[in-house]
């Protein structure tokens, strides 16, 4: 068991500082894009918070982060190789440990983009000429495809895409991490969910229909990914 909490504390601690600064530069950037968004609401040209949200380009924000979060995940940690060997775990394991960390690193970036999504709400509350209360968050993450996404509320069917899309890619970049490091392939499959994320989660059609189309999407690539992981040929001890 020790080696196991060494492996995943390995994959957690040489990803940190990276994707920290992932999730601080979103924050900065969305912080800006409000503040000058507000300017605007001040003046009249937006009108309510999903106005707000569009002329912050949140979901091109948030898809950049994911883009390039996504990116650093599947890098790793460069000298885990050689750790990997040291402790004797096999390559399997240490892909399935990955694909933890990556999914809690997805999961904290969507918890810090709704995070800031409640903090420009606030700031647009004390902005805005009208009056805005809670249930204006609550109309705008319904009638806007990203804020529905960011606040599932009660759609549990939005909820299983989101959280399905992360732990297909969080399983995605491990498998194509673990073939990497086997020298096997190009992160095609990475690649793929990636794309498929950002277009679930900032662009793509969140109508009911099209919604189980996106889960039974994700939930295909997550079997075959950790299929592929658990069942995988020649996935002996790293070294």
């Amino acid at each position: 068991m020790k080696k196991h909490f060494s492996v995943f504390a390995l994959w957690a601690q040489g990803v940190f500082w990276h994707a920290l600064a992932v999730i601080g530069l979103m924050a900065a950037a969305e912080l800006l894009a409000f503040w000058v968004g507000l300017g605007r609401v001040a003046d009249g040209a937006v009108n309510n918070f999903i106005q707000l949200t569009k002329f912050c380009r949140l979901s091109l924000i948030f898809s950049v982060a994911l883009g390039v979060l996504t990116v650093r995940l599947l890098i790793g940690v460069p000298s885990g190789e050689l750790a990997l060997g040291k402790l004797g775990i096999s390559g399997r394991w240490a892909a399935l440990w990955q694909a933890a960390v990556n999914f809690a690193w997805l999961v904290i970036l969507w918890a810090s983009q709704a995070a800031l999504v409640l903090v420009g709400f606030a700031l647009y509350a004390k902005t805005a000429p009208q009056a805005v209360n809670g249930q204006s968050l609550v109309i705008a993450a319904y009638n806007s495809p990203f804020l529905h996404m960011v606040f599932p509320l009660r759609d549990g069917l939005a909820a299983a895409v989101g959280v399905s899309a992360l732990a297909a890619l969080a399983v995605t970049l491990a498998l194509d991490a673990h073939r990497l490091r086997l020298r096997r392939r190009f992160p095609f499959s990475t690649g793929i969910m990636g794309a498929l994320a950002i277009l679930e989660w900032a662009v793509g059609n969140h109508a009911t229909a099209q919604l189980w189309w996106y889960l039974a999407g994700n939930a295909a690539i997550l079997t075959v990914a950790a299929l592929g992981l658990c069942l995988g040929r020649g996935e002996g001890t790293t070294r």
